[in-house]
């Protein structure tokens, strides 16, 4: 698992970035994991621009190794902006999805697939 803020320091990228993010080799999948706790609403356009960011930064990264499957997560507490979100996807190599949203204290081992 690696700190976003830690690679974007790294790398000099400048912006908003999702908080992690994970790269399974064995299981060939990448998770980018975005973290709203506050009770207020959620900006949908920040939190799809953060974690389009982070699957851009892990792409790079990632190089050349095989991803199968990608998880773009927005762990919340509050309201979940559903209206909001709806219909904007994340995309990573070609392949979009739609955001998956955990509440605060869910484990990520929830999500079909991880």
């Amino acid at each position: 698992m690696l700190n976003l803020d830690c690679v974007r320091t790294a790398i000099r990228s400048t912006g908003r970035i999702a908080d992690c993010a994970i790269l399974w080799k064995e299981k060939a999948l990448l998770a980018v994991v975005e973290l709203k706790g506050g009770l207020s609403a959620v900006n949908a356009v920040r939190v799809v621009q953060q974690i389009q960011a982070g699957v851009r930064v892990m792409s790079d990264l990632a190089g050349d190794q095989h991803v199968a499957d990608f998880y773009p997560i927005l762990m919340y507490r509050g309201h979940y902006p559903y209206k909001a979100l709806q219909g904007m996807l994340i995309e990573f190599r070609g392949r979009k999805r739609r955001l998956i949203p955990l509440t605060c204290g869910s484990r990520l081992s929830s999500v079909s697939g991880l």
